[in-house]
């Protein structure tokens, strides 16, 4: 299993790679993958912070731009932007296109992709992966496209999904 984790302190998460506790509970071997946000930030001196409404710099960890673009059933390509506001309430690309294809009635989704302001692919974080799943059980068939040469199912997302559909 690969497990990606994106945090300000990854050496917090090292004792997860020497002790390897989820590895033996999981009974496998566990792929961990530690990301700084500090190496990726688009902003100078590692800066990741904004300032939010109401409290200084430090308060809010900042969210760059992502855009998602999924492939309904019939074909039709449905898009969606995040919105993230200081509040903390907010919305990931993958749920604004969602949202326009529930207008059709329809949820059934062919294939997805989501990407940075930079033009990275990105997987859908575990939030989108589990609305994906639930908006229609049969999408744990979509295919995620990770890179231009590389996608999964939702499945292979979701291996322990936290439930199983009925029936």
């Amino acid at each position: 299993m690969q497990l990606d984790v994106f945090t300000l302190v990854p050496h917090a998460f090292a004792w997860l790679t020497e002790q390897r506790p989820v590895a033996t509970v999981l009974g496998g071997e566990l792929d961990l993958r530690l990301f700084s946000y500090r190496e990726t930030t688009p902003l100078r001196n590692g800066q990741v912070d904004d300032e939010p409404y109401g409290g200084g710099a430090g308060m809010v960890l900042r969210v760059d731009v992502v855009a998602a673009a999924l492939e309904a059933e019939d074909g039709t390509v449905y898009t969606g932007v995040c919105i993230d506001a200081e509040c903390g309430v907010g919305f990931c690309a993958e749920h604004s296109a969602i949202a326009e294809l529930a207008k059709t009635g329809s949820m059934r989704i062919k294939r997805i992709v989501a990407v940075k302001w930079d033009g990275r692919l990105l997987a859908p974080c575990g939030r989108c992966r589990e609305l994906l799943y639930q908006v229609d059980y049969r999408n744990i068939d979509t295919r995620v496209i990770l890179a231009p040469d590389r996608d999964v199912t939702l499945g292979e997302l979701l291996p322990m999904r936290w439930q199983e559909p009925a029936g």
